[in-house]
């Protein structure tokens, strides 16, 4: 089971930000790259983005994060390049359930 634990944003000797240092550093940083999204939906994003490239379901994360269509989480995760080549040349392999008379319907 995945748990979460600790903080996401630690400073250099490993403390965690204060959110007003957060909400500066992250104008600073949307000003300079020229972008317009606030640090809570890049944070989702991430998670998303995360969670999606370390094998998990796109219906999963849905969940965890609240959404009603999968095509709003579709929205949050983004996956690697890399982890699609290595499906394409076979390097990483998909598994799927196997399906028998006497699996639930749906599986």
């Amino acid at each position: 089971m995945f748990a979460i634990n600790g903080f996401v944003f630690l400073d250099q000797k490993g403390r965690e930000y204060q959110y007003y240092t957060l909400r500066e550093i992250w104008r600073k940083v949307i000003g300079r790259e020229n972008i317009n999204i606030t640090l809570y939906n890049a944070t989702r994003h991430s998670f998303g983005s995360q969670r999606i490239n370390a094998g998990f379901n796109r219906d999963e994360i849905g969940a965890v994060m609240g959404h009603k269509k999968s095509e709003t989480t579709k929205k949050y995760t983004r996956i690697l390049t890399e982890n699609l080549k290595e499906v394409m040349e076979g390097a990483k392999v998909i598994k799927l359930p196997i399906v028998t008379k006497s699996s639930p319907k749906g599986i």
